[in-house]
């Protein structure tokens, strides 16, 4: 009688963990098609980086915090930012918009591919100031 017990116990649970997975993926497929990525996929040196880019003028990167993404940036300061300067917002690569694949990036190669965002022609040369921001959260 125990051994029916234990079995069903864990055919119960068994169950209970592949209808959360499923029910999961069904919220996870409403939250993507609701809200979609904004912004664009680049490449700089081989690695998929999402960016969103509002506004004209002086250079203005934001590049969001731990297990965030661009939303947390686009949601109220990059537009009020985008106002005066050319806001360009940056998913940390591996986090946030998915790609088909996302290396494991150490973090010199992080800094080195937002400092380095000069192959999509994306952080403007402007010869009349020398000082870019960079804002991080």
């Amino acid at each position: 009688m125990a051994v029916k017990i234990w079995i069903l116990l864990t055919l119960g649970l068994i169950g209970f963990a592949a209808f959360t997975l499923w029910r999961a993926a069904q919220s996870e497929a409403r939250a993507a098609q609701a809200f979609p990525p904004e912004g664009q996929i680049l490449d700089v040196d081989g690695i998929a980086v999402h960016a969103v880019v509002m506004g004209d003028g002086p250079d203005v990167v934001l590049i969001h915090g731990s297990s965030g993404n661009t939303r947390d940036m686009t949601f109220a300061l990059a537009p009020i930012l985008a106002k005066n300067y050319r806001v360009i917002v940056f998913d940390r690569p591996g986090l946030a918009i998915r790609t088909v694949s996302i290396p494991k990036v150490k973090p010199f190669k992080n800094r080195r591919i937002f400092c380095s965002v000069q192959p999509p022609n994306l952080v403007q040369r402007n010869p009349s100031s020398r000082d870019k921001v960079l804002g991080g959260q």
